[in-house]
């Protein structure tokens, strides 16, 4: 069969462009290992981050000089690790510096490299905690260790991909920190082959308040989702009876959740959990334009997204690090915290709601416009959680 010079001409150059994909940068330089150094000073409020990757070619320059390596551990650097600070995610620009692994007897063409990356920058106002992240969608499994005020962990985390490392600490060291030198007990399990389990680790007591306002500084100020979604909740009518039923079942629900999230026994992923809390306040805030009583099928819906929301918590709760022998305390007191932040948010919208309700205008003047703006804020965490982070 004879194509006419024109289509010949068209199909020459698609394959061609084929061609071009086929040699694809997915081959070129690739980081295949990741050991971090996490670094903070808790006293000038600074941390850095020295990642150093091993760069593997392929052994064909051509190809190789697609990517180079300081392109690859760049990529990697910004895309498949993230920097939170509790759980607000943090973007910094790495600076990247290539060194050779290899002897000088290597040939050229296999000198491994290693480049090292380095963020570095402020910790932020009130965080309270450091937690790493790797991205799902890479290969490369990361070895981290930290150190903080000049004293370094007693052990180091491995993160696979999709892991998040366990949150470190950024109090001052004080006796009894996990980053003091190793405890005897601590030394004597480690010894024998044994890690040392959290248990045997020192570790400062928090009072039951503390745990209490914890809980409460997850909702105000630190939970937008959470606070939009009680108003949702409050908009939809300022009768006793509809509002008992959404919060009781709120309650009941994010308390279940929080307790299976906080002792392990039951684990969603966080990729699915949170843009589900960041949109969950949208459903009550949108159904309220349209209905002012209650549905038998919202107080359901309303636990159902309760559950999330106690998921979330759960990870909340576990980013303060709590010791395991305390943890129930832990978990009570912070689930009473987020009860009297939603109990001190009801109130409030209640004294204005009082003042306003008998206006002719309040639904269509406030609630309405009320459950537009909440709404708008589910939305844009939803995007934010989803592709901004």
């Amino acid at each position: 069969m004879k194509f006419p010079p024109r289509l010949s001409s068209i199909f020459l150059a698609a394959m061609a462009l084929a061609g071009c994909f086929l040699v694809s940068p997915a081959h070129a330089h690739k980081v295949s290992a990741v050991s971090v150094v996490a670094e903070f000073d808790t006293k000038a409020k600074t941390f850095k981050v020295e990642l150093a990757m091993d760069v593997d070619p392929t052994g064909d320059p051509a190809i190789d000089d697609q990517v180079p390596p300081e392109k690859a551990a760049y990529s990697f650097a910004t895309e498949a690790l993230k920097i939170y600070f509790d759980d607000t995610p943090m973007t910094i620009e790495p600076t990247i510096r290539l060194v050779t692994t290899s002897d000088k007897d290597t040939p050229q063409e296999l000198v491994r490299k290693a480049v090292i990356g380095t963020l570095a920058g402020k910790i932020p106002e009130e965080a309270e905690n450091f937690l790493l992240h790797v991205n799902e969608n890479t290969e490369a499994a990361v070895v981290m260790v930290t150190n903080k005020d000049g004293k370094p962990a007693r052990r180091l985390q491995v993160l696979y991909p999709g892991e998040f490392s366990n949150p470190v600490s950024l109090a001052p060291v004080i006796e009894g920190d996990p980053f003091k030198e190793s405890s005897q007990k601590g030394n004597e399990a480690q010894s024998a082959g044994t890690p040392a389990s959290k248990e045997a680790e020192p570790s400062a007591k928090v009072p039951f308040h503390s745990w209490i306002g914890r809980g409460f500084s997850a909702v105000i100020p630190k939970g937008a989702e959470f606070w939009a979604f009680t108003f949702a909740l409050f908009l939809l009518s300022l009768r006793s009876r509809p509002l008992g039923w959404q919060v009781g079942a709120y309650a009941v629900a994010h308390s279940i959740a929080l307790s299976l999230s906080a002792f392990k026994l039951v684990d969603l992923p966080m990729n699915l959990v949170l843009p589900i809390v960041a949109i969950s306040a949208a459903y009550p805030a949108i159904e309220n334009l349209f209905v002012s009583e209650l549905k038998p099928w919202r107080p359901v819906l309303i636990f159902v997204l309760g559950i999330f929301h106690g998921f979330a918590f759960g990870q909340i709760l576990w980013s303060h690090d709590p010791v395991t022998l305390e943890l129930p305390l832990a978990v009570a007191g912070f689930n009473l915290g987020i009860e009297l932040a939603q109990f001190a948010l009801l109130v409030l919208a209640s004294l204005i709601a009082v003042a306003l309700s008998r206006k002719p205008w309040f639904r269509h003047g406030i609630a309405i416009p009320l459950c537009v703006i909440v709404a708008g804020i589910a939305i844009y965490r939803f995007i934010e959680v989803t592709w901004l982070s």
